[in-house]
């Protein structure tokens, strides 16, 4: 993979990777950290493989990059506890406070519930892209989906 082709793949899923990881993680900072990592290590690696299957190897790397940072981790429960959503609305006319209980409602899923239904509903990923992404099936993608709105109803209630 020469320097042109990995330009052009980096803008293409730099983005999105960032995203991803920020959905399971919460933090910014690492967010982008991590995806700079994943990028470097298909630098290293120079891949030849495939759009499609580069995409969902990019989103294994990432996925293994930031498990490791959570092995990495001798508090994990910490890392939970200071998770900090912002969910960016487009919708003027939500009140302030409804922003509030969702975001809160949000921090309060698992980090499987909430990584599923981010990809979901905030960057439009299908069932089957995110069983890719997540290394899980089509069922336990929609088992997590349910979970997570069943969950996020009875917060906001």
């Amino acid at each position: 993979m020469g320097s042109e082709e990995f330009k052009s793949l980096y803008d293409k899923y730099f983005d999105s990777i960032r995203r991803y990881i920020y959905y399971r993680s919460g933090d910014k900072e690492l967010s982008n950290d991590l995806a700079q990592e994943t990028f470097m290590q298909i630098w290293k690696k120079k891949f030849k493989i495939t759009d499609e299957g580069l995409k969902n190897l990019i989103y294994k790397i990432a996925n293994q990059m930031f498990l490791n940072f959570i092995k990495q981790k001798k508090n994990h429960e910490n890392l939970l506890k200071n998770i900090n959503f912002n969910v960016e609305y487009n919708n003027d006319q939500i009140s302030e406070e409804r922003r509030n209980k969702f975001n809160l409602a949000l921090s309060k899923l698992n980090e499987k519930q909430r990584s599923v239904l981010l990809m979901k509903k905030i960057d439009g990923y299908t069932n089957k892209e995110i069983g890719v992404y997540l290394n899980i099936s089509i069922k336990a993608v929609e088992k997590r989906m349910t979970q997570a709105i069943k969950n996020l109803k009875n917060q906001i209630k």
